[in-house]
């Protein structure tokens, strides 16, 4: 079971004994029903409790497809969704960099997965070439 433990390494059977640390251990989604703290949610309400699809504050259109889509719709960039005609261009202005923003650090994640993958490949081969070593000298004193 993940995400029920309270890392004490205590297999206790009672689940109430779990329940209080495991809410607490875990972190709410920026997006959660009661943990809407992502910028775009100002500017938008989520339709039915489904926070797949929001209605925009500004033009009343619903957006499906979450607050990353209702984002571009503010933003007017015509990426998956229709631009909001209504947007004041302050909030349209903060949208885009807010976009660039993430579009950035989305850049740099996969950088750092990319170089970090390329280490371990490096690695391997290393440990490759040594048991190669290894087997050419049991080979030739054999």
């Amino acid at each position: 079971m993940y995400g029920r433990g309270t890392g004490t390494g205590s297999n206790s059977s009672d689940p109430n004994a779990t329940a209080a640390t495991s809410s607490t251990a875990r972190s709410r989604s920026k997006n959660a029903a009661g943990n809407r703290s992502d910028i775009g949610w100002k500017h938008g309400n989520d339709v039915q409790g489904n926070a797949k699809k929001v209605k925009c504050n500004y033009c009343s259109k619903i957006v499906s497809g979450g607050i990353s889509r209702f984002k571009h719709h503010l933003a007017g960039t015509r990426e998956d969704c229709e631009p909001c005609a209504s947007v004041p261009d302050e909030v349209k202005v903060v949208m885009m960099k807010v976009i660039a923003e993430i579009k950035e650090t989305s850049k740099k994640k996969r950088r750092l997965v990319s170089i970090k993958k390329e280490e371990e490949d490096i690695q391997s081969e290393g440990a490759n070439c040594k048991k190669e070593e290894s087997i050419n000298r049991t080979i030739a004193t054999a």
